[in-house]
């Protein structure tokens, strides 16, 4: 009893007192993907080529890359940019005012209110949790699913929520 008390202690501790963000100073959990992520500073975080990465950077104005060839799943908060380049496979939950640039990779994202996403080549599957918008260029193969909608729709170049 007397260690499950104390381990309990700890991870409340390990929850509440360290600070969040994307690496330096922030949580564990800022990059937990291993070896293969690395930060510059507590909003600035990428995921090496051909690597495996989860982000969780839920501060203001984080910078998240992912390789080409990596695959990448997590979080970023409001003002956030991500970076999913060719050949990556990304699953991100983007914050509000967030911007995402999907080239040439296979990307699902559920995007916070006022999203910016632009997907150039390769797929995208968005759902908005409130008003964003999503550009689809070149070869594209792109999906968006609106608050309220039961199915995703198929967009040519273009597609938009209200929120």
């Amino acid at each position: 009893m007397r260690t499950t008390l104390a381990s309990l202690i700890a991870l409340l501790g390990s929850l509440f007192f360290l600070p969040a963000g994307c690496g330096g100073g922030a949580t564990v959990t800022a990059c937990p993907g291993g070896p293969d992520c690395a930060c510059s500073d507590d909003k600035t975080c990428s995921c090496a080529e051909n690597g495996g990465c989860g982000f969780d950077c839920l501060t203001d104005g984080c910078k998240l890359t992912c390789g080409a060839g990596a695959t990448c799943e997590g979080s970023c908060g409001k003002d956030c940019k991500m970076s999913c380049p060719e050949g990556s496979s990304c699953t991100i939950d983007l914050g509000v005012d967030g911007d995402m640039t999907c080239k040439d990779a296979d990307c699902d994202i559920t995007a916070s209110d006022e999203a910016d996403i632009t997907c150039d080549g390769g797929s995208c599957k968005v759902t908005c949790e409130g008003a964003c918008d999503v550009s689809c260029i070149g070869d594209a193969v792109c999906e968006i699913k609106c608050a309220g909608d039961s199915e995703f729709k198929k967009i040519e170049t273009a597609g938009k929520c209200e929120g």
